[in-house]
């Protein structure tokens, strides 16, 4: 008789690990802690739905001066002991020169992320223009940020959007 493990036979088992049945055997893919999905639209790549829908809305709303996926180098990369040390670069999800606004679409924020705007943010209020960074965290904060920048609302825009920053 063969031996039993929690109700299944070891010939079983084993003929369930040959064939990778999905009877309780094989563990889940441990995902990380964002389950962003890829998106196309237009033939462009996005990273996440957000992402895309915040083109989406740009899009109808008639903001088609935008950059997407400017990367800007934070840090030159350097040697140190004939060790590369690769260069800091931050890729935001949109820039629209026109409002000199940054978009940063991002329904949760890890930390690497944040370190990266926090410097890219210092670089930038040195600048004659500050760039300002806002970020929408939802799809109904994405349509608002494109009907209040279609309409000439910028103000609101920053001031609503700048303290939706999580970062301290």
């Amino acid at each position: 008789m063969a031996k039993r493990f929690n109700g299944w036979s070891s010939k079983a088992i084993a003929d369930k690990r040959r064939n990778r049945g999905s009877a309780g055997l094989n563990k889940p893919k441990k995902g990380g802690p964002v389950n962003s999905k890829k998106i196309t639209i237009d033939g462009i790549k996005f990273d996440s739905k957000l992402e895309g829908y915040q083109y989406q809305c740009f899009k109808d709303a008639g903001i088609v001066a935008l950059t997407q996926h400017p990367k800007i180098t934070l840090m030159e990369g350097y040697k140190v002991y004939g060790r590369a040390i690769r260069a800091i670069t931050y890729t935001p999800d949109f820039f629209l020169p026109d409002y000199n606004i940054v978009v940063e679409n991002k329904g949760r924020w890890l930390q690497p992320s944040v370190l990266r705007v926090k410097l890219a943010m210092n670089i930038w209020r040195n600048l004659s223009e500050p760039l300002h960074v806002i970020f929408p965290r939802t799809q109904k904060n994405c349509l608002e940020v494109a009907t209040l920048l279609k309409t000439g609302h910028i103000d609101v825009v920053l001031e609503k959007y700048l303290k939706n920053a999580k970062f301290s």
